[in-house]
Parts: C-alpha cells; structure tokens; sequence
C-alpha cells in the first residue's frame, strides 16, 4: 500500500469525486532506504537482450544474495530491489510500447505478434495487465516479489508482501470506477486494519496508514462512475447539494461490513456516512468522513 519504495499498489487512488490509477495498482509507490553494497546497475539500454537478460541477472543475483544475509537486511533489500526491477520493467515497457500498442487489434498478425510476445514475458514471471481506456502495460506475475522474499524477511515484511500479492491479483479501478467489488474492497480494508493491530511499529506504517485512507474513502464514497449513493437531482441547487439515497447494494454491503467487524474504525465511519447522509449538505458530509477517515 503506496509510497512503499515497493512496487504496490496499491493503487493511485484518489477521493469520492476523483480517480485512481491503481492496485496497492494503481499507484507505484517507494520509500528511500540504506542501500546495501550494490549489486544493482542502474544503467540500463533499450537493447532488448540486455534489458530481458538484466532482469533475469537481477533475480538471480537477489536469491543468491538472500542466502547470507539478515532478516533484517532481507527486507531492505527487498525495498531495493522492487524498486530496481519495476525500473527495468519500466525499460521492457517502453522497448514494448509498439507491440503493446496492438494489444486489442483483431487482425490474425497483430494477434500471433501478442501471443508471441506473452509466451517470452512468461518466461521472466511477467505479464500484461489492462489498466483502463485502452491501455495495457507490462507487470511482475502477482506472487512475484513473495516467493522470492517469503523464506527470508521478517514475518512483518512477509505479511507485508504477501497481502501486496493477494492485492496485485485483480486490477483496482479503471475508467474512473472501481473494477473489484465493495465487498472485496471491505475486504482489503479488514485485511490492513488486521495487519496494523498485529504489526503496529511496522516499519512502512505511514504508508499502510496512507493506503487505507484512501480505500476507506472509496468503500464509503465510491468514485465517479461506481458511486455508493445517488444525488438528489430534482430539487438540487447552488446552495442546496443533498445525497437522495444510498445505493441498495452499498447499504447491504455496508451493513455486511459492520456485522462482521462492529469494532473496525471503517464500521464507525460507515454509521456517521449513513446517519447524516440525507440532513447535511453533500460537501459538508464529504469533509466530515474525510476529517474523520484522516485521524483514525
């Protein structure tokens, strides 16, 4: 969950009213972190044997590695090196823009040129991912980055990393709306609130804590085009902006959530959304979940 100088996910997420680029895409987020002796080269070149072979050098230099190192350096080396890697694979996607660019075409070639192209990514663990509006680009498998680390960093980081995995499996939103469901977001938000109780000195907390604002803000609000509530359009004007109703399948979902976890801080959030929905002003009642959403 973003800026995790991991590759996560999370996801770029913004409010009721914005849009996210994800899952913990969604966004890419880093932290800085003590470098260990480098076994790292950032010069990288578009010559496509070099950036193919530089990946795969990379791993291997990382799994040899992690026989003869710390817990503790473990998992700053895993910092380090999913940032090193998502810019190798930042290299292969610009070396790739003009295949990935016929990606949805539907003539015989441009398919075989795909399908060609999806056979040489698997065998590096990576593969394409449709981001929306279409786009695809080119990402790890999700489990990449946990079965490389899982046997060696602490059990905190292996949480971490596994969750990230489980996350990186379905694409967040797209076209300004979610692509999982509410319940699998209140799902994701349970996962983290879990995670923090039992890692509460985490070392990347402010960015878990980060990520969570904005899922907790997207399960209650919704984004432009997936919205938990409909506006009150009939007698709507400048000075008067009401939400008409929450959705039937947002209430029930919400009324799932507060069942299942009556003491999670998003199911205190859920009730102030539903007790003040229809008597305050629609941007009156965003600034009171979000001032709230921000102190827990």
């Amino acid at each position: 969950m973003k800026k995790i100088y991991s590759l996560f996910i999370i996801i770029t997420i913004l409010s009721c009213n914005g849009e996210k680029k994800s899952n913990i895409k969604e966004h890419k987020t880093y932290i800085q972190t003590d470098t260990l002796n480098t076994i790292f080269d950032s010069n990288l070149n578009n010559n496509e044997d070099d950036i193919y072979k530089k990946l795969h050098t990379e791993k291997e230099n990382v799994i040899e590695k992690l026989k003869s190192i710390s817990n503790s350096e473990a998992n700053k080396l895993f910092l380090q090196y999913s940032k090193t890697n998502e810019e190798i694979i930042s290299k292969i996607n610009e070396k790739e823009q003009i295949l990935l660019s016929k990606f949805y075409y539907e003539d015989a070639k441009s398919k075989s040129i795909i399908k060609e192209l999806a056979n040489k990514l698997s065998n590096y663990q990576l593969r394409f991912e449709e981001i929306g509006e279409g786009y695809v680009e080119i990402v790890t498998i999700p489990s990449f980055y946990y079965d490389i680390f899982k046997s060696y960093v602490t059990d905190d980081y292996k949480d971490y990393i596994f969750l990230i995995s489980e996350e990186n499996k379905n694409l967040y939103s797209a076209d300004a709306g979610l692509v999982i469901t509410f319940t699998e977001l209140g799902e994701r938000i349970n996962n983290w609130e879990s995670f923090l109780n039992k890692y509460p000195k985490f070392e990347l907390l402010d960015e878990v804590k980060s990520s969570l604002i904005y899922y907790r803000q997207d399960y209650i609000f919704g984004l432009d085009n997936t919205p938990t509530f409909e506006r009150d359009f009939e007698s709507q004007t400048e000075d008067n902006k009401k939400i008409s109703y929450i959705y039937d399948e947002n209430q029930k979902e919400f009324n799932r959530f507060i069942k299942k976890y009556p003491n999670s801080p998003t199911s205190k959030l859920i009730k102030l959304f539903i007790e003040n929905h229809k008597k305050m002003q629609e941007e009156a009642l965003f600034e009171l979940i979000r001032n709230e959403i921000n102190k827990k």
